[in-house]
């Protein structure tokens, strides 16, 4: 696939994840929980309204689930507030590495290269999110879900720029020689 092709596919699921998060951190923020994410008894969006919806739930469980002996801090940082940022920085990398531009002081390949060790954290840290769904809340977020398989389309899809750039280099080397 031709890079630019990779960039608008990467640009285009960033998307979806920033609305995806956005809509979620403005339903965490939100006083009065409606039933807008609820289908039957297995699908129903608890994880925004557990101890487990902010930064700190990684403490909690912790302390709570795990038994272990570790301070309790407090985060109030919602996931989805911090998946948005994620998003956003996807987005903004992947327009900056089409123009070959810096990207918060980074140049194209070093640009791809932390969006996608920041894909790997937040690929570990949904699949800790989907352990607590599934096994302590015994339920579904399907938003979350979605954005869960978003972080790891946009993951696989880093992996492959990646791979294609180190292509590239090795093409330029040769054709020096």
């Amino acid at each position: 696939m031709h890079l630019p092709r990779r960039l608008q596919l990467i640009r285009t699921f960033a998307v979806l994840g920033i609305l995806i998060s956005l809509f979620l951190t403005f339903q965490s923020y939100q006083e009065d929980k409606n039933s807008w994410c609820v289908l039957g008894t297995y699908f129903d969006c608890a994880l925004l309204e557990s101890p487990y919806a902010t930064l700190d739930g990684i403490f909690y469980f912790l302390t709570v689930d795990a038994g272990l002996s570790v301070p309790l801090y407090s985060l109030p940082l919602p996931n989805s507030l911090l998946f948005f940022l994620l998003f956003l920085f996807v987005f903004v990398a992947s327009l900056n590495i089409h123009a070959g531009r810096v990207t918060y002081g980074m140049g194209p390949r070093k640009a791809a290269f932390v969006a996608k060790c920041l894909l790997y954290a937040a690929g570990v840290y949904v699949i800790y999110l989907t352990y607590v769904e599934t096994y302590l809340l015994y339920s579904f977020c399907l938003l979350c879900a979605a954005l869960t398989v978003l972080i790891f389309i946009l993951l696989l899809l880093f992996i492959d720029l990646h791979l294609s750039f180190r292509s590239v280099l090795k093409r330029k080397r040769r054709t020096k020689r």
